[in-house]
């Protein structure tokens, strides 16, 4: 029997959460810091200095990063036959929400803040702000249909500000160069979703049977699949691609030579995290191969026989895969990077 607090516990937490007086109280306290503390930056100002110059420069990594968050994470999360609509709502929602915590969140840390008591707002921290977004939906991967959406909004509450000050710390601080944030966005997102997945798992959500895919879910889920770092980048996706459709039907458990859906939307993205920690130092197109190589066996092994292994062995219940997608690429290939530093 379903009780009224757990039928309405979104809208109930919303208001006591988000609204007072019938308003969402935590959207005004957004415009509220936003108008005592943020600001557009000169160049998004009336004459501002090279105005047309920094927006046709920064815009269109701004297009694709934002694709990446609404549509890439999205549609890749869809492939659960019972999920679908969820996923992306979800998606939707966390996405927006995270993006204006994240800018403020951000904007705190920031040298302007420090000085003029403001944040300056530009194309630039709209593109940071959706990677803020990027840890916040590796995350949900692993709790993929385990959480209400009141829990996931309570999550990012928390987890944002948790994930940009250790980004803040490593970047800043330690001054570790993580380019495309194989560390401080996948890394993470992944071990943080691991972790709160080990605490909420039950032994009934394996093997569950609404956990799994069908010909439409998995078609919807294919969707998502400067200038050494784009190079590199290509290069590496492009070998990762190419070792994971050949590892896929090696490891098919029926023997049948088959390639596995689960891989192919998964597997073959996660050269692109491995090259993230160095993708602007990267020297050799060679290089580049062979990261993209390693963390597609990295990863195809790791859906084949780590994912089943946590589960019932562990009791750590990864929905999505994050670990093998976005989790242990960032992690061995940032300890390889580490290495050659040192």
């Amino acid at each position: 029997m379903v009780s009224g607090f757990q039928k309405f516990q979104f809208t109930i937490v919303l208001v006591v959460f988000q609204s007072s007086a019938s308003k969402f109280v935590l959207q005004i306290i957004f415009f509220v810091l936003f108008g005592l503390f943020g600001k557009y930056s000169l160049n998004a100002m009336p004459g501002g200095p090279s105005s047309t110059n920094f927006v046709n420069t920064n815009y269109p990594m701004f297009q694709d990063v934002h694709v990446m968050i609404f549509i890439g994470f999205g549609f890749l999360m869809v492939f659960l036959r019972r999920y679908g609509f969820s996923a992306v709502s979800m998606n939707l929602l966390l996405s927006c929400f995270v993006i204006q915590w994240g800018i403020i969140v951000r904007g705190f840390w920031s040298k302007e803040f420090e000085t003029d008591g403001k944040f300056t707002i530009s194309v630039v921290e709209l593109v940071t702000a959706d990677f803020a977004a990027a840890v916040i939906l590796i995350t949900m991967g692993a709790l993929l249909g385990k959480l209400s959406p009141t829990q996931y909004v309570i999550m990012s509450f928390i987890e944002v500000p948790v994930a940009l000050t250790i980004e803040h710390v490593v970047v800043h601080y330690l001054e570790v160069n993580d380019i495309g944030g194989s560390m401080v966005v996948h890394a993470f997102g992944a071990y943080f979703g691991l972790a709160l997945s080990f605490v909420i798992s039950k032994r009934k959500m394996i093997d569950h049977e609404h956990e799994g895919s069908n010909y439409n879910s998995d078609i919807f889920a294919m969707i998502d699949a400067r200038h050494r770092a784009v190079l590199n980048t290509y290069l590496s996706l492009c070998a990762c691609t190419v070792v994971t459709f050949l590892l896929s039907q090696l490891v098919d458990c029926e023997h049948k030579m088959r390639f596995s859906m689960t891989h192919i939307a998964n597997s073959t993205l996660a050269g692109g995290v491995a090259i993230g920690t160095t993708a602007n130092v990267v020297l050799e197109p060679l290089h580049a191969l062979l990261v993209g190589s390693g963390a597609a066996i990295i990863s195809v092994f790791g859906f084949a026989y780590l994912t089943p292994f946590l589960a019932r062995k562990c009791g750590i219940h990864d929905t999505c895969g994050v670990n093998n997608l976005h989790g242990m690429p960032g992690i061995v290939y940032t300890a390889k990077t580490a290495e050659c530093y040192f």
